[in-house]
Formats: structure tokens, sequence, C-alpha cells
């Protein structure tokens, strides 16, 4: 769920973003009309994504009221669906103030890491999108089950193309967004050494993408079959046919042919077809290499080097591989909708609660260095702990230069190494080996001495926890 962009206008109402902004447009825009202005129009990419977006844009080009969104939320429900459930209402209220309201103008979408190139650190696909997550994840578990109960009280609901594509792209924003926690847990299982652990957490993400696949596959629009058609009709021989086969493929995966690639994943696309054949393998060889490293047969060097090689050459491969996708849709959205949002009940209802109530301690640049934080009531036990930072807004990246545990004043565990944590994460994980836990003391305090890549008032979390035994 990406942004509308609007050029001038934008820039001047940098402080104002998201739904609020373009409720504001048309004031500015009325004032044109005596000087000759007849019509607007957009040109974006990716301008198939977001139909709230646009309508609110058109509906408030002429004129010089700001428009009350809540009331035109209920209007839009209307027009868009026939009639406006109230708990499509509340989802669509839910949105506006969340994901549809991000903090900061930003050059792409906050990106899933699904269709990214698997990595430990990852926070999204592309180079030049965001990886921040400005929203939170318990915002779109709401939503999409709103839409699930409209959906449910009145089946008839999702024959029709446009709530259906909601309901399917709602839930698709739900999956998305708890892979990106889910892999926390595949990394926690991967820092104690539990294989049984991390061939349980392994399971949990990779069947995300899989249900995600398949609740794709249930709407023509959200189908590769339905790109890759549109690209083989405009050939007449085979061989136009399999160019525009291939050069469909490409631009949604590797973009060129050939490596180096800096625009690898520029067009990433939640499709089914592309997510099982293309990202799912990815993820997949990326966890068994890992495997590799937890049972000694390789080392961390060497099985990133082997994952690399065998990446780089799959995605040049997909692009030719001469496989045609269906254009026809499979199953029964609703009921899929329901069977994927009830697997994972569990795992978004706590990754909800764990965002909502967060475990982590707030940073912020300007408390200078040594960041410190009491971690008394966090520290229980002798054992292995990892604190990690994660920023969260603001214009700098946050440097970690060492991380050191103190029982009172006396340090018992550090790890001195460089780390950074901003749009993208770098060795932004400290382990801290305590040895013997003392129970007579004060406190625990942890200091991180750190500094700012940029100027700013950056801020963030972090999260320190114990690794199982």
């Amino acid at each position: 769920m990406g942004l509308v962009r609007t050029g001038e206008l934008w820039r001047q109402y940098g402080n104002v973003r998201g739904v609020p902004l373009l409720s504001r447009l048309g004031s500015e825009l009325s004032g044109y009309k005596d000087k000759g202005l007849v019509g607007m129009g957009t040109l974006s990419e990716g301008l198939e994504t977001n139909p709230l977006h646009y309508a609110l844009f058109s509906d408030r080009l002429w004129t010089r009221e700001d428009i009350s969104v809540r009331e035109w939320l209920g209007k839009y429900a209307r027009q868009r669906y026939g009639f406006a459930p109230k708990a499509v209402v509340k989802a669509l209220e839910v949105l506006s103030s969340s994901i549809y309201n991000p903090v900061r103008s930003q050059e792409g979408c906050t990106e899933s890491i699904i269709c990214a190139r698997p990595s430990w650190n990852v926070r999204k696909a592309s180079t030049w999108s965001s990886g921040e997550r400005y929203y939170h994840l318990g915002d779109i578990v709401k939503a999409a089950r709103g839409y699930l109960k409209a959906a449910n009280d009145q089946p008839n609901l999702v024959k029709k193309e446009t709530f259906r594509y909601d309901l399917v792209d709602v839930v698709r924003q739900s999956l998305a967004d708890a892979a990106f926690y889910q892999l926390q847990q595949v990394r926690s299982a991967f820092d104690s050494g539990d294989l049984a652990a991390y061939r349980k957490q392994v399971k949990r993400f990779l069947s995300l993408i899989s249900d995600m696949d398949a609740l794709l596959a249930t709407d023509s629009q959200f189908l590769l079959g339905t790109w890759q058609k549109r690209a083989l009709d405009w050939g007449d021989s085979r061989q136009e046919k399999a160019l525009m086969d291939k050069s469909a493929k490409m631009l949604i995966t590797t973009w060129i042919d050939q490596v180096p690639r800096s625009l690898n994943d520029y067009s990433n696309r939640q499709w089914a077809g592309l997510v099982s054949d293309f990202y799912l393998p990815r993820w997949k060889n990326f966890f068994e290499f890992q495997m590799d490293v937890l049972t000694g047969k390789k080392t961390r060097d060497a099985a990133h080097a082997a994952f690399m090689d065998k990446m780089v050459r799959d995605e040049l491969a997909f692009a030719g591989n001469g496989k045609i996708y269906s254009v026809k849709p499979e199953g029964d959205t609703l009921a899929v909708a329901n069977r994927v949002m009830n697997t994972h009940r569990e795992m978004l209802d706590a990754l909800s609660a764990e965002e909502k109530h967060s475990s982590g301690s707030p940073w912020e640049l300007q408390q200078g260095s040594p960041l410190q934080f009491d971690v008394t009531d966090q520290v229980t036990a002798s054992g292995t702990y990892t604190a990690t930072f994660q920023w969260k807004n603001g214009p700098s990246a946050l440097k970690i230069h060492s991380v050191r545990l103190y029982e009172g004043n006396r340090e018992v565990a550090s790890d001195v190494h460089e780390g950074r944590t901003g749009v993208e994460n770098k060795d932004n994980i400290y382990r801290l080996e305590l040895k013997k836990y003392r129970t007579n003391l004060d406190s625990y305090i942890l200091k991180a001495e750190v500094s700012g890549v940029s100027q700013g008032a950056s801020k963030g979390e972090m999260v320190l926890k114990k690794l199982v035994d």
C-alpha cells in the first residue's frame, strides 16, 4: 500500500501527509480555475494499487472546503461496494489513520520482506524504497477482520469485484507484515542454536508465504498470469512472445539480465505465481543454508557465499523459464481468507499485542552517549542476552559502537562491534554473556556507546531478550 504523489503541492504541504493531505488539496487547486485549469490527471508508477487515495484525490480537486474524511469514507464505501457495512467503514477509518497516513513523505511504499532478497536484517525489497514501519500491525489485522466480518455476514459482497479486491489486499497486507515480525522469531531460534525451534519457526514463516499465494490466486487482479498474458499478446511470432514473456518476468524480478543489479526487485509484486515460484524458493534456500551453519556443515561466510551464488543463478533463470501462468482465479476468496486468518490467528494476535505493548526501551539521539537503560526487571538469570537496537523514525540513523551490562557499577558483560540501525539495519544485535546472576543488587544497567550518522533527534527502541538455554 503506497502513497499518491502530487508534485509541488506535496512539497508545499510537506507537514500534512497521506489522507489528511488529500483532503486539503482542493482549496489550492480550485484557485487555478480562473487561470484556465480545466482538468487534472495523475501519471504515476503503480497506479493500480490504492483505489481509496485516487478516489479522494479526484473528489477533492474542485472544492474549496476541506473534506471531512470520516464522512467521506462512508460515501466512498457506498460508491465502491453498493452500500456501507459498519464493519467496513470502521476498517477504512482504521486504515485512513494508520497505513494510509505515514509520518512523513517517502519515496516508495513500505515493502514486504517476502519480496526481498533474504537476510537476517532485511527491511525492504528494493534499493530506493522505505524500510520504515510507521503503522501498527494490529491496525491492519483489525481492518482485515472488519472486512472479513462484513463478508461473512453478507457473502454476496465478495461477488463484487471491488470488495473482493480490497478484501484480498488487506488480508494480504496482514500476512506481509506478519512475515517481518516472524523473521525475528526465526532469528532468535537461530541465535539460540535450537534446531527444533529453528525448524518450527521457519515452517511458520514459510507458511505465511504459501498462504499469501493461495489467497492471491483467488482474484484475477493478483495473478502473475494476468500480467504475463498482457505481455504475450504484444507478440506475433513464437520468438516475439518468448521475448515478451522474458521481459515481463524480468521487469518484476531482476529488471535486467546481468549482475550486479541495483534495481533488483525494484518492481516487486505480490502476485500468485510470482510469490510461489520466485519469492518462496529464495526464502527456502536462505533458511536451508542457515541450517548448514547451525549443524556445523558450513561457516557463516561460506553459507552466505553459497546462498548468494545460488540465488543469483535462480533469479536470472526465472525470467527465461518459459512457464505459462494461469489467468483464471483458483479457490473461493472468502473461504481462503477465513482459513489463512484463522491459521495464523495466534501469531497475528501475539504480534499485534507485542507491537502495541512493546517490551522495548525507548532511546533518542538527543539523550547523547552513552544511551543508558535500566534492565533490572529484564535480567532475571544468568545466560545469554541479546540487545537489539531498532530505529523507528527521525532524520538520522544510529551507529552503535559497544554495548555493556553493569551490575551496579561493575561491568559484567560486553559486546564491542560496529552496528547500525536506520532504514536498513547492519549488525544491530549485541550478545551479552552474563555468567553469574546476583539478586542482592539495586540494579542492572545497560549502556550503549552510540553516535548519530547525521544531525537530528531520531528515536527508536532497544529490546533485551534472554535466549533459550
